[in-house]
């Protein structure tokens, strides 16, 4: 075929493939050479490259006629705004409607971001807005309180810590609880120096892990901490006793231990019960043989009325006396205790005068007429005279100290009336009748039997009305006085508040009561300090203690913690902490897509 030069050649209809190939005449040696379309390709892509904010690169493979160049925008190569943007500005966006990259102004970036907030003002001392328009920042402080003291917190699900100090503490209105193990009415404490917090949100599992390893220690090494918790534990080895040994009967197994066996041989001895038995004792008390012998010459024991026998044949046989002994003639004794019953014609032991102390009046007669009375301490006598005549009366004479009949004037006759004094209902009797006293009237006056003729009237007792209260043994001076039943009974100060359910109760001012481990239900607390254990992120808290200005708490999956981090510049943006604050911003000279992020950030986007 007849060479053309390319510019006789034909137009192709349509692109080359990859393996075909185009001529081109080289620069040195001046030669026509063909090339394949492939590597024609991949020459005309490598030299495209990116200008201002664009990034291209090239990959894929020319034999297989898959080069391609990949543009994408890079802000760190665009030059920065300087200034701040203008509302006409234009930033690229991603359409998530139409996937497409389209641009939009900053002004209606601001109005997506913002929602058309034109100005933003700060509604509280706690809270600070600047500026108040444009890209404002909204800062609340990590601890509320901080530029204006917080006078009181109300919340119903309040999770966080509260720390500052607080004058006065609510009342314990549950006065009457003997341990305070439930505190729902308590809405107000002090600053909590000691104890355990397990209440809302705070579980079991507050506690930091100590160095411990979980597990049983022999003959342990431990050290505790103030707390009262293990914070370091070691197994040991056992003590000086290195071998326990024995002798004949006691035997040892396993002597060296961990755990020596101690027992005493067997003799032998059948166990069972020997009756008349004969058995050999060792050295050691141990009784190494036993037999059971035979009962002894006596074979029966009988008894004669009031001696009564029971199983006289043995092997024990039981004597007793008769209840009742009768047939006696006589009885001797001189310490005879009980009662005699029966008839005896003759009494030969009373051969004397029976004295006052026998149970006698110590007199062996006493004429008609005459009266038994007491003329001395244990000592009776006849009183005579006067017996048998009219107006006469047995009179004590205080003086002499002596009883006499005497004479009574005008004791003698006849009663024509007889008046009802105070008290008394019924009179004036001429003849017959009865005088009544009505013992209601006179208060704590009652008769010992209404139903006795030979009733005495007598001071009532118990805790009734009128009633006089008798006391129970053992009441002391300062003692209280309640009611037992019928009596009254002392009880002390200590008794009393148990009495009453305050036995637990501590005489101890709420003003200046530190707290108690008893407490382990709290309500909601609205004011106060928490100085006790750190709360931990599974009670709700942090987990932290101390912080450095613009650190951040960030969640950590690894023991679902809380971790302190800070914000890392990147290009273009400047980051200044503060105490309380971030301000995050386009570094000068920086690009508008950094300022647009930087702004977004700062608005919450």
């Amino acid at each position: 075929m007849a060479t053309k030069k390319v510019i006789d050649m034909s137009t192709r209809a349509a692109g080359a493939n990859y393996d075909e190939y185009v001529y081109l005449t080289a620069a040195s040696p001046d030669t026509d050479e063909r090339w394949p379309a492939a590597y024609m390709q991949e020459f005309v892509l490598s030299g495209i490259t990116g200008g201002e904010g664009v990034k291209a690169t090239a990959s894929g493979n020319p034999a297989a006629a898959n080069t391609t160049v990949d543009l994408e925008l890079d802000i760190n190569e665009l030059t920065s705004l300087g200034v701040a943007a203008d509302a006409a500005d234009t930033l690229a966006i991603y359409d998530a409607t139409a996937t497409s990259v389209k641009k939009i102004t900053v002004a209606n970036l601001l109005a997506a971001s913002t929602g058309h907030v034109t100005s933003v003002t700060a509604g509280s001392t706690n809270l600070t807005a600047s500026p108040t328009v444009g890209p404002v920042i909204v800062d609340l402080p990590t601890t509320i309180g901080h530029v204006t003291p917080m006078v009181s917190i109300t919340s119903g699900a309040f999770v966080g810590a509260l720390t500052g100090h607080a004058d006065t503490a609510g009342t314990v209105t549950a006065v009457s609880q003997p341990a305070i193990t439930t505190a729902a009415n308590l809405t107000s404490v002090g600053v909590i120096g000691t104890g355990t917090w397990q209440g809302t949100d705070i579980a079991a599992a507050y506690l930091a892990d100590t160095a411990v390893t979980p597990g049983t220690y022999n003959h342990a090494t431990i050290q505790v901490d103030q707390q009262g918790r293990l914070i370091a534990a070691s197994t040991g080895v056992p003590g000086d006793v290195t071998e326990v040994q024995g002798t004949t009967p006691i035997t040892i197994t396993d002597g060296t231990g961990p755990v020596p066996i101690v027992s005493i041989d067997d003799t032998t001895v059948v166990p069972g019960v020997y009756t008349h038995s004969t058995v050999t004792v060792d050295a050691k008390g141990r009784i190494t043989a036993a037999a059971s012998g035979t009962a002894g010459d006596l074979t029966e024991v009988t008894g004669v009325s009031p001696i009564i026998v029971t199983s006289g044949t043995g092997p024990v046989p039981d004597i007793s006396l008769d209840t009742t002994i009768t047939g006696l003639t006589s009885v001797t004794s001189t310490t005879f205790v009980g009662a005699l019953t029966g008839n005896a014609d003759t009494a030969t032991a009373l051969t004397g005068t029976l004295a006052v102390a026998g149970g006698g009046t110590g007199m062996t007669s006493i004429a008609k007429g005459g009266v038994i009375v007491s003329s001395a301490a244990d000592t009776f006598s006849a009183l005579l005279g006067g017996v048998g005549e009219d107006g006469y009366v047995l009179t004590y004479n205080e003086t002499a100290d002596t009883l006499t009949w005497e004479p009574h004037a005008g004791s003698a006759g006849t009663v024509s009336s007889v008046a009802s004094g105070a008290g008394l209902t019924g009179g004036p009797i001429t003849g017959t009748g009865t005088l009544s006293v009505e013992l209601t009237a006179n208060g704590g006056l009652e008769l010992s039997a209404l139903a006795d003729p030979d009733a005495t009237l007598q001071v009532a007792q118990g805790i009734s009305q009128y009633d006089v209260a008798q006391f129970a043994t053992g009441v002391v001076d300062d003692d209280f006085l309640r009611i037992d039943g019928t009596a009254v009974e002392g009880r002390s100060a200590s008794e009393v508040k148990t009495d009453i359910g305050l036995g637990n109760v501590e005489n101890t001012a709420l003003s200046t009561w530190a707290g108690s481990t008893n407490i382990t239900t709290l309500g909601t607390i609205a004011t106060g300090t928490w100085e006790g254990t750190t709360v931990a992120v599974d009670q709700g808290g942090t987990g932290q203690t101390s912080y450095t200005d613009g650190q951040l708490l960030i969640g950590n999956s690894t023991g679902n913690t809380l971790t302190k981090a800070t914000l890392t510049e990147g290009a273009n943006i400047t980051i200044t902490e503060a105490a309380g604050s971030i301000t995050i911003a386009a570094a000068a000279g920086g690009d508008p897509a950094g300022t647009a992020v930087a702004m977004a950030i700062a608005l919450g986007g």
